[in-house]
């Protein structure tokens, strides 16, 4: 295998994350790219993900020898045209009793009523690689998590991007067992997180091999050469104006089991976190979607995204 997709993680500070550096490096020297989820919980504060005694980022994607797949909320249109994304976190206000308001008030509150996000930030561990120095801004790669200012520029993560929020995802079968513990039944449902961002960048990636006609192997010197071209969209929080993006949404109380009355809910998009625990997709390379999500990326590599690739970059059709 030349592309391997990964989708698990855990804290930084991992006891024999030098083993794992070895098994980069050398698929590296092989050939083999390794694509890793950014994770689902943001910044990794305590107050989102409650398996992290602080903020930081994951491992292994913050490894400077993977690519590090971060999520978008992604819009699609009624003719399934692309409309816009906007980097995935999402708070959601349930309707209130009366059905009149959402309850809380738009866009809601952090962390009460946070429900995942696309991780990244920056790392204690690894110092900045050299494909990231002409991107990633230099005030970003020497803010560390708990606050302070690194005296060098560090990884920051994630490199890229694609579709990860929930409620833009992936329509996926489900055969699931019923209450009676004898019958099951098939249903659809939305699936997401960085666990489907990353596969879904992985298969982008077998398609770009292809067309190059050889095995490109560690993908991240080739992401950041194709930085601000039309290989990637440069996804905001805000790719509408100032406004809030919001979605309604009507679940089952178990969605799996398609059973119990129905629950409404606003969802609020490009919400990633608060405060120090913030991860902003801003105009460039960010720490909430990386260079950003693939629209010629598998063209770049055949010399088909046309000689003006350059001057429309990050735009989309």
């Amino acid at each position: 295998a030349s592309i391997v997709s990964d989708s698990w993680g855990g804290q930084e500070e991992e006891p024999i994350r030098a083993v794992f550096d070895l098994i980069f490096q050398l698929g590296a020297s092989e050939g083999i790219g390794f694509f890793f989820s950014s994770g689902d919980f943001g910044y990794n504060s305590p107050l989102e993900n409650p398996f992290s005694t602080h903020r930081q980022v994951d491992f292994p994607t913050s490894d400077p020898w993977v690519t590090s797949v971060g999520g978008t909320s992604l819009a699609v249109g009624r003719n399934r045209d692309y409309e816009f994304e906007t980097g995935w976190g999402t708070l959601f206000d349930p309707l209130s009793a009366s059905g009149g308001a959402w309850s809380p008030p738009p866009p809601g509150r952090y962390p009460e009523d946070y429900r995942y996000s696309g991780g990244g930030g920056v790392s204690t561990v690894y110092r900045q690689p050299f494909y990231q120095q002409a991107a990633v801004p230099a005030g970003l790669a020497r803010h560390l998590p708990d606050g302070s200012v690194s005296p060098t520029p560090m990884r920051v993560i994630p490199d890229v991007s694609a579709v990860a929020d929930p409620n833009t995802g992936m329509l996926v079968g489900l055969t699931a067992r019923q209450p009676d513990g004898r019958t099951y039944a098939f249903s659809l449902a939305r699936f997401g997180g960085t666990s489907l961002a990353c596969p879904v960048f992985a298969g982008i990636e077998a398609d770009a091999q292809q067309a190059a006609g050889f095995q490109l192997g560690f993908a991240n010197p080739a992401i950041y050469a194709r930085y601000r071209t039309a290989a990637f969209r440069d996804v905001t929080d805000h790719p509408l104006g100032p406004r809030h993006l919001f979605l309604v949404r009507n679940d089952y109380t178990n969605p799996a089991t398609r059973m119990g009355p129905l629950v409404t809910v606003l969802a609020s998009l490009g919400i990633n976190g608060e405060g120090a625990s913030a991860l902003k997709a801003v105009t460039g390379y960010d720490d909430a979607t990386g260079v950003g999500s693939p629209y010629l990326y598998v063209q770049s590599f055949t010399g088909s995204a046309g000689p003006g690739a350059r001057l429309r970059a990050g735009l989309g059709p």
